[in-house]
């Protein structure tokens, strides 16, 4: 795989109650980005993230899985992760490691407990965060009421960035909001089409609510909204970061994984509007051998620092631990220091996990995953860094 410069990553979280949809949504996200040639599927039990034994009988996700995808010139590490309170640990391990979320919502069944526990948990981590609707195919699915329903369950600061086309098995598309362009799919494609008459009024007030909440975010767009002026495509752009970092603005998009509905749209939303590794507030940890703070940024030339948010066993090669580059580089050779075992370590193999395929990889920038084997003893939780400037993080 490609190497990826630090402004050209994002890490993602995929999360929704148990049956939302997640596991599809990231077989459709590999087959759009052209990764894989056709798209598995959750009844048939080959998709590429829930390859495990146990999760093909229960249909369901047991285990975070990477999901690296290449998208116009970005790399966007998403993570699976299980939908099942059982799994806390996993869910509390991914969300350390990411500033991105996608939170999943089953059309046909609304917020459920899940969702509001995993929303709760977002907020508490200040994690900005996309509500993708799923399944909008579904019988019996009310748009409007849905969206009623998140509104209320999740807050008010969730705002439609789309409108569907067609309803139930008569889904076909939706119009952007934000760029004001009806999108119709056929399962493969997608073309342009007109804004029907009857929903102009409906798509011109959603549009406004979006600027204002747009205009929100500065004084100066403000006082430039309200005194008429239209606000330029860079001022919107900026704004709807700056309101989706701070959690002011939550898009919600809407789609159908199993008919490739709203899938590239998610991806340039994500790729536009969510936060790259270095973005946000900077990660601080202890000097294990002075016990002073220490505050390092995602950034290249700072000292490396990693941190090991998932262990795996392999069959053939052993432990795989997945390690979210905090800060500086790590490439093959590098001698490293895994402070929980106060043991100096030298890595070897390094890949990026697809699923279950190991992809090789050199080297890895500030705020990448990769994936090592053979740190003997090396498990969840545990900090590497620069054996000569050390941090361990909490």
């Amino acid at each position: 795989m490609k190497v990826y410069e630090t402004n050209q990553i994002r890490n993602i979280a995929i999360l929704g109650h148990l049956g939302s949809g997640k596991t599809s949504i990231a077989e459709a996200l590999l087959f759009s980005s052209g990764a894989i040639a056709s798209r598995g599927s959750v009844e048939q039990k080959n998709t590429v993230s829930d390859y495990m034994d146990e999760e093909k009988t229960k249909q369901g996700s047991l285990s975070t899985s990477l999901i690296p995808v290449e998208y116009n010139g970005i790399k966007l590490n998403f993570l699976d992760v299980p939908g099942t309170d059982e799994l806390d640990n996993e869910i509390k391990q991914a969300l350390s490691v990411v500033k991105g979320a996608v939170l999943v919502i089953d059309a046909s069944k609304g917020v459920e407990v899940g969702t509001e526990r995993l929303w709760n948990e977002i907020r508490k981590m200040h994690i900005p965060a996309v509500i993708f609707i799923n399944k909008m195919d579904k019988e019996n699915v009310k748009f409007e009421e849905i969206l009623e329903n998140i509104r209320e369950k999740l807050g008010k600061k969730a705002v439609p960035f789309c409108w569907p086309i067609g309803k139930n098995e008569n889904f076909e598309g939706f119009v952007n909001v934000i760029e004001m362009k009806a999108r119709i799919y056929n399962g493969t494609e997608s073309y342009d089409a007109p804004i029907w008459e009857e929903k102009k009024p409906k798509i011109d007030q959603l549009r406004e609510m979006i600027m204002e909440s747009v205009a929100e975010t500065s004084e100066d767009l403000l006082e430039k909204f309200f005194g008429g002026e239209e606000l330029t495509e860079e001022e919107i752009n900026t704004g709807l970061k700056n309101g989706i970092y701070n959690g002011e603005l939550t898009p919600l998009i809407v789609g159908s994984a199993t008919k490739n509905i709203g899938i590239r749209t998610m991806l340039g939303m994500l790729a536009k509007y969510l936060p790259q590794p270095d973005d946000l507030r900077a990660l601080e940890g202890i000097n294990p051998k002075t016990d002073e703070n220490v505050v390092r940024h995602t950034k290249d030339a700072e000292p490396f620092s990693g941190y090991v948010f998932k262990t795996t066993i392999d069959p053939f090669v052993g432990a795989i631990n997945f390690i979210k580059v905090n800060s500086g580089t790590l490439k093959t050779g590098q001698e490293i220091m895994v402070h929980d075992l106060h043991k100096l370590e030298k890595i070897g193999a390094m890949f990026v996990m697809m699923g279950k395929t190991q992809l090789p990889v050199e080297l890895a920038h500030a705020g990448d995953i990769v994936c090592v084997s053979k740190l003997d003893n090396t498990h969840t939780g545990y900090t590497v860094s620069d054996p000569k400037q050390p941090i361990v993080y909490p």
